[in-house]
């Protein structure tokens, strides 16, 4: 079953291809992370200040990540004008990368492009790693998974080959992961140190100048943006260690999840269907007599379990702080099963090519069920209760920015914080179709108003006579003749 690295390029592409873009515009802008970032590309789009990134157009002391992602996307404004998708498509297109990455690695070190494309057929297979809020969704987590994923498995070659341009490969993507999200992509490091101890190069690496060379270009940039932010905004770094060191990791605002909350996503939905799998290629990958394959298990366990270890203790749970860990699990899953194939394939036989058609039937067999849910659940979207209120503002902005629905004389109420209406009303705005804010506590009559939130609109009901225009989904539109 041998194919050349070109065509099993192609076959990759293929295999990726719907899980990661597949159906990807659906979904408006979100509320929360994706539509701060919008609005934080949008103003240095438009105030060309690449230094520091605002929101309101005043310093955001909120979202404290550096702004790599945040340049990317204006740079994809720039190039395809303000658009969801110019804020979007950087998650994908990092996610490819990714899987592109894996690729040449197992090309490079094993010879192997379909254990290559095992891996990918894996990985993009796992919920944890295709979801919202992940490889579907413009935030700051797909591009820093790439980057770190490229640090960890440059470090790998590094130490096996003893090469020091995967030394400085290492290190400046790891500055690079930095500058994407900051210190969560340091915490791969303590397992890079325990198996740097583990093939005793500890004391060579130390002596090498080259590692403190690396270093220097790391602080020079990595840690030398957040001196520059402090200095050009003053209160910037102190946020960020409230943020990041202490505040969100030590204490949280959702108690009620307890150490296991990650490993119980990973058995009920983010990599169920291949979690025993998983089990089954640490073992076998580690008894392996291939020393190559028997060093990468080790590795790549130790460096998902030690990742999962640091999100799982920490205080703060989001279902998508272990999204790093996946490149992991799908290499010690993939060698799992390479190692079963290798053997069925190497069986004895008169007739290999019947060797070779139980192999594909059994990758079939095991992938089929786990390809079909992400493709589903990319053709036809779940709903989740908490988001269906902001879904039908923003799908029905959408369709007025798209020319499905008549805005003339709407005016559009809510409270709190909403970025991702917010992210609308700038986008309207620029194609003349503005719909103002209009506060629905002091309506007078004549007024025609959106409403989505569930206590406007029981208040713009009981206090006013009105009558419902148009609806969509939780939203209504309210005709105003005057108060009650």
């Amino acid at each position: 079953m041998k194919i050349s690295a070109t065509t099993g390029f192609f076959i990759l592409l293929l295999v990726v291809a719907y899980p990661l873009f597949g159906n990807i515009g659906y979904y408006p802008i979100r509320l929360w992370d994706e539509s701060r970032v919008a609005i934080n590309a949008y103003e240095m789009y438009k105030s060309g200040n690449w230094l520091i990134t605002t929101f309101g157009w005043g310093p955001d002391l909120w979202n404290t990540k550096p702004p790599l992602l945040i340049w990317i996307q204006v740079a994809f404004m720039k190039l395809f004008g303000v658009h969801d998708l110019s804020v979007r498509m950087v998650s994908p297109l990092a996610a490819l990368g990714t899987c592109i990455f894996l690729y040449w690695f197992f090309i490079k070190k094993f010879a192997q492009p379909w254990l290559g494309i095992l891996v990918c057929l894996i990985l993009v297979t796992s919920q944890g790693y295709v979801r919202q809020h992940g490889t579907r969704t413009g935030e700051y987590d797909s591009l820093m998974v790439m980057f770190t994923t490229m640090h960890v498995l440059y470090y790998f070659l590094s130490v096996d080959e003893r090469q020091t341009t995967f030394l400085y490969l290492s290190v400046i993507t790891l500055t690079l992961g930095v500058l994407t999200k900051g210190i969560a992509a340091v915490l791969f490091l303590p397992a890079l140190f325990i198996y740097t101890v583990y093939r005793r190069q500890l004391l060579a690496l130390l002596k090498n100048k080259h590692l403190y060379i690396a270093l220097f270009i790391f602080l020079l940039f990595g840690v030398g943006y957040y001196l520059l932010r402090e200095y050009r905004s003053p209160g910037f770094i102190a946020q960020v260690r409230m943020n990041e060191f202490g505040g969100r990791y030590l204490q949280t605002d959702r108690p009620g999840f307890d150490y296991t909350f990650y490993y119980h996503y990973l058995e009920t939905s983010t990599f169920v269907r291949w979690l025993v799998l998983m089990f089954v290629g640490a073992v076998l990958g580690f008894f392996s007599i291939n020393r190559l394959i028997h060093q990468l298990t080790i590795y790549s366990v130790l460096a998902g379990v030690c990742y999962f270890a640091v999100v799982s203790l920490g205080e703060t749970k989001n279902a998508w702080y272990d999204m790093a860990c996946y490149p992991f699990f799908a290499i010690v899953t993939a060698i799992g099963l390479y190692i079963v194939c290798r053997a069925i394939l190497d069986f004895p036989s008169t007739k290999p090519v019947i060797n070779q058609i139980v192999v594909v039937v059994l990758i079939i067999l095991i992938s089929w069920l786990p390809y079909y849910e992400i493709v589903h659940e990319n053709m036809y979207p779940s709903y989740q209760d908490w988001s269906q209120e902001n879904d039908s503002i923003s799908f029905y902005i959408r369709d007025v920015f798209r020319g499905k629905r008549n805005a003339s004389g709407l005016a559009v109420a809510y409270e709190g914080y909403q970025a991702d209406m917010e992210w609308y009303q700038i986008r309207l705005a620029e194609k003349g179709k503005a719909i103002p804010w209009i506060n629905y506590k002091t309506l007078t009559g004549g007024e025609k108003v959106i409403a989505y939130q569930e206590p406007v609109k029981q208040y713009i009901a009981t206090h006013y006579n009105t009558r419902v225009i148009d609806s969509f989904n939780t939203l209504r539109v309210y005709q105003v003749n005057g108060t009650n």
